[in-house]
């Protein structure tokens, strides 16, 4: 086997081998997960982009949008074991879990091995939730969109395919806006975000998510076999931008931080459609960082409570969560919205409106909240994970927005 791929398998290797450990041995947990994220970061940063392996329908490939996607299902698995839990054995076996699952979506190139990685998604998503189960709406979502993306792949790569080429690619379009929990297709997806835990709401929009967008984007050679490439784009644009205005307007009635970040979540996943719809680098690059927006200020807001997060700290993270989630210079929300709107620009003047629409109503929403909440000034009761978490937010999310290009070179390993 080649080295390339002896690395795709200790990308998978190691979340395995972590997440039984976890499971069997709970109190190793706090020792094996960064011992787990450094074993998959050195795999993942020596990885070169673009090298597929494999044969026999099980071909296996990243590209350098997917590795900017595993690297936040990293920070997803870091901030849920060592940050987020109250409970590091059991959440890190789900943790480390959904990291698994967010590297076969990413380098998969089977519509099979998709499909098959996202129905046991939809399968367990039920237990984890007590009670009424919010997972069962996600859950169908789930399952029709693999079902819906795998005929459409499966029928594009055909001799003679039975449909024509518009209409498979409005079922592999449909299917993966299913998947993602797209607008009108996002209620699902919301309310399990509300409902559920903060663990799992962290893991969701830090891995699960990242990497379903990446599949999205890996998937995107169909339509240029298709020779449907400016209506295919302009599609999944029209869905992110409907997506966006949606999230938007959650927002400017959120009545809580988890609100805010529920809804928050659901804008840049608007956000990141539009911009990988636009079938460019430039819209390509927006997407990434605003999926970074979506798992580093969302997950702080949802930390705010979890952590007991407040005093000078919380200013100092959350201020900078709340500029980047708004899309305020100089941070990286702002790189993304800038980039985004270009990319928008060019599909049709209507879609770049909604744009702006959405990114007005957010700053709105994040302006209201603050407003009405404020941050908490009483001690925290655990100062150096608070410190911790709040000086990463505030770095990352500034240094990304004044230097997103070096970002996103040395993420992606382009050069």
């Amino acid at each position: 086997m080649s080295r390339v791929g002896l690395d795709l398998v200790a990308l998978v290797v190691v979340p395995a081998l972590a997440a039984l450990t976890c499971r069997l041995r709970p109190d190793s947990a706090a020792l094996v997960t960064p011992v787990g994220l450094v074993a998959s970061g050195l795999s993942l940063a020596v990885l070169p982009v673009d090298r597929e392996v494999g044969g026999g329908g099980l071909n296996l490939a990243l590209s350098g949008f997917g590795k900017g996607a595993l690297w936040l299902s990293l920070l997803g698995v870091g901030l849920v074991v060592m940050a987020a839990s109250s409970r590091p054995g059991a959440y890190g076996s789900i943790a480390w879990s959904a990291h698994m699952f967010a590297v076969i979506v990413v380098v998969a190139r089977s519509p099979l091995l998709l499909m098959a990685a996202t129905l046991l998604l939809a399968l367990l998503l039920l237990p984890l939730q007590p009670g009424e189960r919010p997972g069962a709406g996600w859950s169908r979502n789930l399952g029709a969109g693999a079902t819906l993306v795998t005929a459409g792949l499966g029928i594009a790569i055909a001799a003679r395919p039975p449909l024509s080429e518009h209409a498979t690619t409005a079922v592999v379009i449909l299917g993966f806006m299913l998947l993602l929990g797209a607008a009108p297709f996002s209620g699902g997806l919301r309310r399990w975000l509300m409902e559920s835990q903060t663990p799992l709401v962290l893991l969701a929009v830090t891995s699960v998510i990242p990497a379903l967008v990446a599949a999205l984007v890996s998937s995107l050679g169909v339509f240029s076999r298709l020779h449907q490439n400016s209506s295919a784009g302009l599609a999944v644009a029209a869905f992110g931008a409907l997506t966006l205005v949606a999230g938007s307007v959650g927002q400017l009635g959120a009545s809580g931080w988890r609100g805010l970040a529920v809804d928050g979540a659901v804008a840049d996943l608007g956000l990141a459609v539009v911009g990988v719809g636009s079938l460019d680098i430039s819209g390509l690059q927006g997407a990434s960082l605003a999926l970074l927006v979506m798992a580093l200020s969302r997950p702080f807001f949802l930390l705010l409570d979890e952590m007991e997060m407040s005093g000078a700290w919380a200013w100092i993270g959350g201020g900078a969560a709340l500029f980047a989630a708004a899309g305020l210079p100089p941070t990286v929300g702002f790189a993304a919205r800038l980039l985004i709107l270009g990319a928008a620009f060019h599909l049709h003047t209507i879609l770049a409106a909604a744009v702006v629409a959405g990114v007005v109503l957010e700053v709105f929403a994040s302006a209201r909240m603050l407003l009405r909440l404020g941050i908490p000034l009483v001690m925290p009761a655990r100062p150096w994970r608070v410190a911790a978490v709040s000086t990463f937010v505030a770095l990352l999310a500034l240094g990304a927005g004044l230097a997103p290009g070096a970002l996103l070179t040395y993420v992606w390993g382009l050069g």
